[in-house]
């Protein structure tokens, strides 16, 4: 059974994108974007693409269930976004639940996880939206919206700290960010 944690083809989003020609800065645009695009068809009298399928990186870091204890998704490859926004959705509580979701980043030398962004503890049935982008203005309200304006290394993963042993029910899904 595929882990349903890990990325795959069958959640990538695709967007489409229809180039002009203008004197051949499109043929640059598609080089520069060339590792995470395909041409649909057509082309430019310079033989640049017309039409360009972009690959826009999402899916789910941890199905919906019942914890009481600390978890961590699957490790996700950034392959070069710079941000990623995390979407949380609390649905159930039994008492009185902390949870405080934590991107951690991993040290390929050491292959150590360093946490380099925590976010408000989630303590009620929420929807909350966590996003880490560079030049993003830090927030920390009472709002469901959070902002860290830092970056994103290459490999990450979302840690869910609990502080207590009482039962939030969450799922968590990413959508990386340019």
């Amino acid at each position: 059974m595929p882990n349903p944690a890990a990325p795959s083809d069958s959640n990538a989003a695709k967007l489409h994108f229809l180039l002009i020609d203008d004197g051949g800065a499109a043929a640059a645009l598609f080089r520069g974007l060339s590792d995470r695009a395909a041409v649909l068809g057509g082309s430019d009298t310079k033989g640049a693409p017309l039409v360009v399928q972009m690959e826009r990186e999402e899916g789910q870091l941890l199905v919906s269930g019942a914890r009481t204890a600390t978890v961590a998704s699957a490790t996700q490859d950034n392959h070069g976004w710079s941000g990623v926004a995390i979407f949380i959705e609390t649905t159930a509580i039994a008492a009185t639940p902390s949870v405080v979701p934590t991107i951690e980043m991993l040290d390929p030398e050491s292959g150590e996880w360093f946490p380099v962004a925590s976010f408000a503890a989630i303590t009620a049935v929420s929807s909350k939206l966590l996003m880490l982008q560079p030049g993003g203005v830090d927030t920390l309200t009472e709002t469901d919206v959070e902002i860290q304006g830092l970056g994103l290394s290459g490999k990450w993963r979302l840690r869910m700290i609990h502080g207590d042993a009482d039962s939030i029910t969450y799922s968590a899904g990413f959508s990386h960010l340019k």
